[in-house]
């Protein structure tokens, strides 16, 4: 952490490129590899195991996020749908928008977990040296890997730290675009990676 004439200026979050020279990934982000199971020492001997931890690991931060999505659209409801009457039998169209906002949040979210769960597998060892796999590839493939991981944690905070009190949903939305678009780029250059390799 550094200071500047107003306070300590926090350090920034880890970040890769697909351009990272092999094992010189510094010590935030080899500490944070080392912390998931991720053996980036030994990226084409490992490659398998590294993609199921990264499966693992994206996933069920997606379906944390899409889990409180759910418990933020249960709450809404409950809030702000009256029950109906024969003079109103729906709800005012402001809380129906905002419900079908959330359910597609809902579903996108959904659908990055089954892209991502479909994906193809990354080679085994075996097969890696078959396709002639090198350190430019692995190396590509941890960068990914991790910005594939990031994203999919970044989106499940910034969902669980949501004020669901205040119940703007087009905030939530407004807020959650960005990251769902970084991770809609992440997914792909990570999906596009690996069925190269076959």
């Amino acid at each position: 952490m550094s200071r500047t004439p107003e306070g300590p200026t926090p350090s920034p979050e880890p970040t890769v490129t697909g351009e990272l020279p092999q094992q010189k990934f510094g010590p935030v982000l080899s500490a944070l590899m080392f912390s998931w199971g991720y053996d980036y020492q030994s990226p084409l001997a490992r490659a398998r195991e590294n993609d199921q931890i990264v499966r693992r690991l994206a996933t069920a931060a997606l379906a944390a996020a899409n889990d409180k999505l759910r418990a933020i659209e249960v709450d809404y409801r409950r809030l702000n749908v009256p029950p109906p009457t024969r003079q109103k039998p729906f709800a005012p169209q402001e809380v129906q928008d905002a419900l079908v906002e959330l359910h597609r949040l809902s579903r996108v979210v959904t659908g990055f977990i089954g892209t991502i769960e479909s994906m193809e597998s990354a080679p085994a060892d075996h097969q890696a040296k078959r396709l002639g796999l090198d350190a430019d590839w692995s190396t590509k493939c941890i960068a990914a890997d991790i910005e594939l991981v990031l994203g999919a944690q970044r989106l499940r905070d910034a969902v669980i730290a949501f004020d669901a009190s205040t119940f703007v949903i087009s905030n939530l939305a407004a807020m959650l675009k960005p990251l769902l678009d970084d991770l809609a780029r992440h997914t792909s250059a990570r999906r596009d990676l690996i069925a190269r390799s076959g």
